[in-house]
């Protein structure tokens, strides 16, 4: 993996980042990244380094966050958010029947 951190790492150089308008927050960091440098740096050094997500769910957790969607194929990423905090509301969305559906609830 170092040689694909690498070759990210050239690409993220050469990508222009601007200050977030929301906080993000970083699964390897389980922190927010302050500016563009700490922002590339972050998703470089993710290729390699562990992911912390129980401790970024904990830190959203704190902020106040308590509805997390979760995009793509399959529920596992709802399946670890049940298991770190049950009074998290968790929405999966996989495809345009789930979208119209999370659309509905949260109208």
């Amino acid at each position: 993996m170092a040689g694909a951190q690498e070759q990210l790492g050239e690409a993220l150089a050469s990508t222009e980042f601007v200050e977030p308008s929301i906080p993000v927050v970083s699964n390897f960091l389980a922190a927010s990244p302050e500016g563009p440098d700490a922002i590339r740096a972050s998703l470089k050094d993710q290729v390699t380094g562990s992911v912390r997500w129980i401790e970024s769910i904990r830190l959203l957790r704190e902020q106040g966050n308590d509805l997390f969607i979760e995009l793509g194929p399959g529920k596992v990423l709802a399946g670890f958010m049940a298991r770190i905090d049950k009074e998290a509301r968790i929405i999966s969305i996989e495809d345009a029947e789930s979208l119209e559906a999370a659309v509905a609830e949260l109208s």
